[in-house]
């Protein structure tokens, strides 16, 4: 494979484009957004083919200035490739419905077209992995990877389709499958060239009548995962090089619906794209969202204020040093109180610590205790604290599933799901933390993990008390000294797909309602960062918590950046 990747370097040299050296920041979207137009064999005589490609350039040429951000390409039958570059305005690209060639080079089959050959006719794309290929041909990731590397190696630009059918998705394993066909592809992608691919997000399961459509906020939790993956593993630069477009059977009606999603960047489209006119009104669709729309999220989020918990655990030894800090975060807060007014801002002392604090506190926050234990009804445990004494002393949070409770003492998700239903019954707001270890990362089941907690966990939740949860990411393997931070644009990833589970399985009031904050060592120097993620509605801080100084920079960093963000 090393070898192919060095012949597409060498191969972009000979024609004269080789990728211009980029800068190290990173702006988005520096390519045109993209639109294809799939013919598959709907159209098989050549008249209608002349007929259609003449409609084309005139339409193109009369919009010319409207159109001028897209970059637009259409796949006929490889019989009218020639014949269609010939007569399509040289602004219109034609591209080509497959390839072959991962045989060895002296190897010619019968009745297959080389990379080659389509580049010979002035192809500029090719469609790779389209779902008629996977699963009613065979074709395999290992193969179309093959591919890919071919046809950018003989000077070809790439439409990478990629899809899960219902059985994966019903399963459970459609952001697996789909990133494994990702990374598969990407095997075939030299670091240089993500700029020449476009990746077609493809749900087979929603193609076709009488098939389920997939929701805007779905295809938005998708392409997000997918440019998350190219971030993580090929680099800032290709995720903002590669474009991420929408395949699942997009026409003029519901185009709009999915233009405005921040990580879709086109669409490649079927029967619409036979449509002249259809055709036209999707590329103006796209065109004016992009221009128009500013980032917002897909429903009406954030109804409850913004959260943060400061967790103390055991760093506080005497009553003295809680009272000094008591203080400190009261003047602090009378200092801050009218810009704070969006902002719920909760303590969690000892056990010890719970009453004697909640009597000095400042009226406007609130105290939670660390743990509760409640999932024996009638069995009362020595050295164990229930929900309705914490209840009884004014706390109004608890915090539950911390990785000190679930990996150090084995609290398991059952038990944690018992504690958080008590807790709920009994008038608590609960702070539901869930998170993976270094060991799931890296095995690939990082999201399996958090989605196992967190639906256990839901089990415990009625459908009306998701405002009074709050959960809290915590990346078990980013936290430490010497370990490695959970990127921004991870702890995004993260979040969308945690609140995209509530949505689908609960319902969208519940994915509105719910708080989703981050807890991997938040400071007063990284907040920023994670505070103007759309999907970050607080933290949870831990040494931070512990000068009000720093706690307070956090809470005001917070309020700031969702405020500049609404």
């Amino acid at each position: 494979m090393g070898a192919i990747i060095s012949k597409i370097c060498d191969r972009q040299g000979e024609r004269g484009d080789a990728l211009d050296v980029q800068p190290k920041a990173v702006a988005r979207r520096k390519c045109k957004f993209f639109i294809g137009a799939n013919w598959k064999c709907e159209k098989q005589k050549l008249p209608d083919s002349d007929a259609l490609l003449a409609k084309l350039n005139q339409s193109w040429l009369n919009n010319s200035a409207k159109f001028a951000d897209i970059e637009f390409c259409i796949y006929p039958p490889y019989v009218f490739l020639d014949r269609a570059r010939q007569q399509l305005i040289s602004e219109l690209h034609v591209g080509s419905q497959n390839a072959w060639d991962a045989a060895p080079d002296n190897y010619k089959s019968t009745g297959v077209v080389t990379a080659d050959m389509l580049h010979s006719v002035g192809c500029t794309w090719v469609l790779l992995g389209h779902s008629d290929r996977r699963n009613t041909l065979g074709e395999s990731d290992a193969y179309i990877s093959k591919k890919v590397a071919k046809c950018l190696m003989s000077g070809l630009s790439v439409n990478i389709t990629i899809g899960e059918t219902l059985e994966a998705r019903e399963k459970g394993e459609a952001i697996p499958t789909l990133l494994r066909q990702l990374a598969a592809a990407a095997a075939g992608v030299p670091s240089t060239a993500w700029g020449r691919i476009a990746i077609a997000y493809e749900p087979v399961w929603a193609i076709g009548e009488g098939a389920t459509p997939c929701s805007p906020d779905e295809c938005q939790r998708v392409h997000s995962a997918l440019r998350g993956w190219l971030r993580e593993n090929a680099g800032e630069q290709a995720a903002a090089d590669c474009r991420l477009v929408y395949t699942g059977s997009v026409n003029e009606q519901n185009a709009g619906q999915y233009a405005v999603l921040p990580d879709v960047d086109g669409f490649v489209v079927g029967r619409a794209g036979l449509d002249v006119d259809k055709l036209s009104s999707i590329c103006t669709t796209l065109v004016d969202s992009k221009a128009s729309s500013v980032p917002r999220p897909l429903t009406a989020k954030r109804k409850n204020k913004l959260f943060i918990g400061a967790n103390w655990k055991c760093s506080l030894e005497t009553a003295a040093s809680s009272d000094k800090l008591i203080c400190d975060i009261n003047d602090a807060w009378l200092a801050n109180a009218s810009s704070l007014d969006a902002l719920d801002l909760c303590l969690y002392p000892p056990y010890l610590y719970l009453d004697r604090v909640r009597r000095q506190l400042n009226g406007g926050m609130t105290v939670g205790s660390q743990n509760a234990f409640d999932c024996v009804a009638a069995f009362k445990h020595t050295g164990v604290v229930t929900s309705d004494m914490l209840h009884s002393v004014g706390c109004k949070w608890v915090l539950l599933g911390h990785s000190d409770r679930r990996n150090s003492l084995g609290e398991s998700d059952a038990l944690i799901s018992e504690k958080v239903a008590k807790c709920l019954s009994n008038d608590l707001c609960v702070n539901l933390t869930i998170g993976e270890t270094l060991q799931a990362r890296e095995s690939g089941e990082a999201i399996s993990t958090l989605i196992g907690q967190l639906g256990a966990a839901a089990k415990g939740v009625p459908r009306d008390a998701w405002s009074r949860v709050a959960v809290a990411y915590e990346p078990v393997w980013a936290i430490g000294e010497g370990a490695k931070p959970c990127s921004p644009e991870e702890t995004q990833r993260v979040h969308s797909e945690l609140r995209g589970w509530v949505r689908k399985n609960v319902g969208a009031d519940a994915a509105s309602d719910c708080r989703f904050v981050y807890t991997g060592s938040v400071n007063e120097n990284n907040a920023a960062q994670y505070a103007q993620l759309p999907d970050v509605d607080g933290f949870v801080v831990g040494r931070a918590g512990l000068d009000a100084k720093k706690l307070f920079s956090i809470c005001k960093t917070l309020v700031d950046a969702k405020s500049v963000g609404s």
